[in-house]
């Protein structure tokens, strides 16, 4: 009940007023990442816009909702073959209305993203476990001893990689306006705490993608520290 009442109000709400506000190509700006909350496909800026003006009886509604967002076409493949060095960098955020990781240096939250896991039809015998992380400064993965034919494979398949994020909405940020997946931060719109330790309440995981063929090529889980490695 409290989903389907929720989904109703965004629908029903803010789509006209950011067209007459901003125009259609910047409305379409807010839509570049396509997610899901409670499996129901929706526009995310649509939850933002809502979220920031709703009434104090109704913004503990998209709390603790499972939420998943993917972003497809902002990733450059770069590889050096005297080095065998294959580099992912990541333009811009891969989670362009949702915040990943904690907003505060001297707090407990999600402070970056390992890798768990590598196809090895992408990325051969490179292990997982030796692969760089993920985190709010880290823009660029770099991976050891690739091969030329592995590289081509990634590079020719570059628009398609995608980034999937999954997790739980814990709160509207204060500063850039967010839907954060933890509780780490300054908020408009916090949600209540839970029994349960952040770990356990806001468990945060990202795939990379083949958006054309929907396999997998990374895993990545979140790593709750004070400070980023």
């Amino acid at each position: 009940m409290k989903t389907f009442l929720f989904l109703t109000i965004i629908f029903l709400s803010f789509h006209a007023l950011i067209q007459e506000a901003f125009g259609n190509e910047t409305a379409h700006s807010f839509i570049s990442e396509k997610c899901h909350v409670n499996n129901n496909d929706i526009l995310l800026y649509k939850i933002i816009n809502w979220w920031n003006d709703s009434l104090p009886e109704d913004d503990m509604l998209p709390c603790g909702d499972p939420i998943k967002c993917q972003n497809i076409g902002n990733t450059k493949v770069e590889y050096s073959a005297a080095e065998r060095i294959l580099n992912l960098q990541i333009i811009g955020e891969f989670g362009e209305l949702i915040s990943v990781f904690k907003q505060c240096e001297q707090c407990s939250g999600p402070a970056y993203l390992q890798c768990t896991w590598l196809n090895t039809q992408y990325f051969g015998d490179v292990e997982a476990t030796t692969s760089p992380t993920i985190s709010r400064d880290i823009k660029t993965l770099s991976f050891n001893g690739i091969s030329p034919q592995q590289a081509n494979h990634l590079k020719n398949i570059e628009k398609d990689l995608s980034f999937v994020v999954e997790g739980v909405i814990g709160g509207l940020l204060l500063l850039d306006g967010r839907i954060a997946l933890h509780q780490a931060g300054k908020f408009l719109k916090k949600c209540p705490k839970s029994s349960q330790s952040q770990k356990e309440s806001f468990p945060i995981s990202l795939k990379i993608i083949n958006s054309r063929t929907q396999e997998a090529v990374a895993k990545y889980h979140v790593v709750f520290n004070d400070n980023p490695p």
